[in-house]
């Protein structure tokens, strides 16, 4: 005996249409140096990083109106997951097999060697030759521009650019690392690593003879009062509002064939730029009779479900004696580089038959299918009368990355899919 099924959907797509993090001066400070054996140096970010985020780094000195050449140059890039406010980087042997404990470092140019009687770190986006500095620390003595790199451009001596030389000219450091407090405001801990009256107590280090470089802390920082990324947008969705309340279907036709609305249901709808739009199509797996008498579509009517997650309407699928496939309009992820698909579902509690099933997936890159739910009858009994069930997935850009199982190409399309099976559906 056939049951019926009553699925309530609305179907978003999030994203944060941004292709990686623009940092402002201060949102990263150095926090470690090595000129002893590897010229190891790490790094805490004081924002939320974004995936394919760079930050460039050169031990040339900055002489007041360009970067200087002659010696090397190390660019750093977040991994596919991003990177939290209060991670702590390390590059590791950037003078020779050049790695880092979180994201990815390499040798862009020239040749990376802090040296032992002093030298600089600059921290920066964007092309050396037109560089947004974000901090920088110089290791020769206690004074900027004393026989070594200027102050760069839009930092602030004792803020964004720390000079932590023991004392005076020519009293360098080897190595060095921040000891202070790791929980604090950004402006805070910036405070705490850049301002020599704190350097004293909160760093440590060394300039002996022999290698007396430091394993580097990751210990990761909390900051305080922000540091998160920016809010999600909607791409785009439906709750099925647009389209008209309809009632049973007329449709007779038992082949394979693509629904209409003139069958008495709301099967389908073209968007009128505010919802996204759907079609629907029946496939007669079981040699039955149809969808003719079946609900099918768009309605008003909430059943056991009570009320709507969002608006008044929804998609309802009720024994269709076959595969019920409603398909959801392309959106575009151009401009995205990490998008969540949220679906709201609600199935009857009924009894289910051994050939039933709810599929719900995106297609995405043109075939690659993301399940969201993939349930068959003893999925659906336990789900059946369980409330509304809201799902989300990840999609990210496969050309750069890929987790959760989700894979789509930058600016490539993604759509929703839904079909059911003897009234219970597939997305």
């Amino acid at each position: 005996m056939q049951r019926s099924i009553l699925v309530l959907v609305i179907a978003l797509l999030f994203g944060n249409p941004v292709l990686a993090t623009t940092l402002s001066v201060g949102d990263i400070a150095i926090i470690g140096f090595n000129a002893d054996g590897g010229d190891d140096f790490s790094f805490v970010t004081f924002k939320d990083l974004d995936p394919l985020t760079s930050i460039n780094f050169t031990d040339n000195e900055w002489n007041g109106v360009a970067i200087t050449s002659g010696e090397g140059f190390v660019g750093w890039t977040a991994p596919v997951a991003g990177v939290t406010a209060g991670t702590v980087v390390v590059i590791d042997n950037p003078s020779s097999g050049i790695s880092a404990n979180v994201g990815t470092a390499v040798n862009t140019s020239g040749s990376y060697n802090l040296a032992a009687g002093g030298d600089q770190i600059l921290a920066y986006q964007g092309p050396a030759a037109a560089p947004t500095f974000l901090f920088a620390i110089q290791t020769d003595s206690t004074m900027w521009g004393v026989g070594g790199s200027e102050v760069p451009a839009g930092l602030a001596d004792g803020s964004t650019a720390l000079a932590i030389g023991s004392d005076g000219l020519g009293a360098d450091e080897d190595n060095g690392e921040y000891i202070g407090t790791r929980t604090g405001t950004q402006a805070a801990l910036l405070a705490e690593i850049a301002d020599l009256n704190s350097v004293t107590g909160n760093w440590t280090t060394s300039d002996g003879t022999g290698d007396q470089s430091i394993v580097l802390d990751a210990t990761a920082f909390t900051v305080l009062g922000g540091g998160g990324g920016g809010t999600p947008v909607v791409i785009a969705g439906t709750s099925f509002e647009e389209p008209a309340d309809g009632g049973s279907s007329s449709d007779a036709d038992t082949s394979d064939h693509e629904l209409s609305n003139v069958d008495g249901s709301t099967v389908m709808h073209t968007s009128v730029g505010g919802e996204l739009g759907f079609r629907s199509f029946f496939a007669n797996s079981n040699g039955n009779d149809g969808v003719s008498g079946d609900f099918i579509g768009v309605t008003n009517f909430t059943g056991d479900v009570g009320a709507f997650d969002d608006g008044v309407q929804g998609y309802e699928i009720v024994d269709p004696d076959g595969d019920l496939t409603v398909v959801l309009d392309t959106v575009s992820l151009a401009g995205f580089d990490t998008a969540e698909v949220s679906v709201a579902v609600f199935v009857v509690d009924t009894r289910y038959e051994t050939n039933d099933a709810m599929r719900i997936f995106a297609v995405v890159d043109g075939g690659v299918e993301i399940d969201l739910i993939n349930l068959n009858e003893a999925g659906l009994d336990t789900a059946g009368g369980a409330g509304v069930l809201t799902i989300f997935t990840d999609i990210v850009g496969a050309s750069e990355y890929d987790y959760d199982n989700a894979n789509v190409g930058k600016g490539s399309a993604a759509r929703g899919r839904t079909v059911t099976r003897n009234g219970k559906w597939l997305r």
